[in-house]
């Protein structure tokens, strides 16, 4: 059995003052990417969760959401394994 830890997005990996869905603006959180390489190195399986609201506001659309994740990824390092999963809905 594989342990997973579970990391919010938004402030936690990446600074983000509101609704993101452009890759150009992914900055990292400080210490994101040492704690992603500590996770990767003590054998977590990394999950990254996140809600996008903005999708269902019209905002932007899932392909951004998309971007925005390959953007993460490449700064995290790409020979971590990353997957994301997001929800595109708001409540209203």
């Amino acid at each position: 059995m594989r342990k997973a830890v579970f990391i919010d997005r938004d402030d936690t990996l990446i600074v983000n003052d509101g609704d993101l869905g452009d890759p150009d603006r992914v900055r990292l959180v400080e210490g994101a990417e040492d704690g992603v390489r500590t996770l990767a190195a003590s054998g977590h399986a990394i999950v990254v969760v996140t809600n996008q609201g903005g999708v269902a506001r019209g905002r932007y659309g899932e392909r951004d959401v998309d971007r925005v994740h390959e953007r993460l990824h490449d700064l995290l390092g790409r020979e971590h394994r990353i997957d994301f999963y997001f929800c595109p809905f708001h409540p209203k």
